[in-house]
């Protein structure tokens, strides 16, 4: 984004060398658009790294847009990826979600009562403990009053991989995520009767030590 509208940016890391930072991808993608990798704590809690951040700001006058703020004050920022939903098939058999903290997941759930889209299953496959609480506490925040409340059944499944555990899988030459696409679709084809009208959901790819071949910096 920084990239797009040419603004400088600094990213703030830390709990890492910097002979590392060329090994970690999304660090090599970072600065193949252009940001400034900044070392700033000895671990990764972020605490320290942002208090750090704010002496870079008042240094630099820089602006950091701490997404996790930001949604929790105005929690109608959550769901802006609503309008993806109206572009998916308008009845389906089985919709299966790769699920990180659930933000994403609650965001379909939303776009599906909207846009009045039939699924049969809603899997949301994730890694980590269950996330029912976590979706449903977005869902239904008394901050948010909604027209008409959400009511769509869904399913969490656990693919007992750890965070840390990255599985590489390619689905013709799309390479999904590692750490939470290529688990969830594993699942799906382990577990669903694919003779039916599936959607799997692409969360957005990260790339990783396995796409050298498409991607360089």
């Amino acid at each position: 984004m920084a990239k797009e509208y040419d603004v400088p940016c600094i990213i703030a890391v830390g709990g890492t060398k910097p002979e590392n930072l060329d090994k970690l991808p999304m660090m090599r993608l970072c600065k193949h658009f252009g940001a400034e990798i900044r070392i700033v704590a000895g671990h990764g809690m972020k605490t320290a790294i942002t208090a750090r951040i704010r002496e870079i700001q008042q240094e630099n006058g820089y602006y950091n847009p701490d997404f996790s703020k930001h949604i929790y004050s105005h929690p109608e920022l959550m769901f802006v990826n609503t309008q993806q939903v109206k572009n998916i098939p308008d009845e389906l058999d089985v919709l299966v979600v790769p699920m990180g903290s659930g933000i994403q997941f609650a965001n379909i759930l939303k776009g599906l009562h909207e846009h009045n889209k039939i699924v049969k299953r809603v899997i949301g496959v994730h890694v980590g403990p269950d996330r029912r609480k976590l979706v449903d506490s977005y869902l239904y925040r008394e901050e948010l009053v909604w027209e008409e409340k959400v009511k769509y059944e869904y399913e969490l499944i656990s693919t007992n991989s750890p965070y840390s555990k990255s599985e590489i899988q390619w689905v013709g030459d799309i390479a999904l995520d590692d750490i939470y696409e290529a688990k969830a679709h594993k699942w799906m084809l382990n577990n669903i009767n694919l003779d039916q009208k599936i959607l799997f959901w692409c969360v957005g790819r990260r790339f990783f030590d396995g796409m050298e071949s498409i991607f360089t910096v």
